[in-house]
């Protein structure tokens, strides 16, 4: 899970930060040469907080939705959707126009 770009982590923004997202994300902990989470997106304050503190973000790296997040253009690798299966799609189209 190599980045081409000198053999640095995949950046990558976390979509949803509950039980899922945050055991595939702790990837990046585990391996932090290899990922590292950029960016989350979760509504639920209580979920954001621990993702925040968990992969070292500050406020500017959290977001309650994508449409704020993808104002910021290309920030990330690649994302990380581990929203509920019927929310994959309608989530992750919008981050094709992005070049993620």
């Amino acid at each position: 899970m190599m980045n081409n770009d000198n053999n640095r982590p995949v950046e990558a923004i976390l979509i949803g930060a509950g039980n899922r997202g945050m055991i595939y994300a702790s990837y990046g902990i585990k391996e932090p040469s290899k990922l590292k989470i950029v960016a989350v997106v979760e509504p639920l304050e209580r979920r954001r907080l621990i993702a925040k503190e968990t992969f070292s973000l500050d406020d500017t790296q959290c977001y309650t939705n994508i449409e704020d997040i993808l104002k910021q253009g290309k920030i990330a690798d690649a994302i990380i959707n581990t929203t509920m299966d019927q929310l994959h799609v309608e989530l992750a189209i919008p981050f094709f126009g992005t070049r993620l």
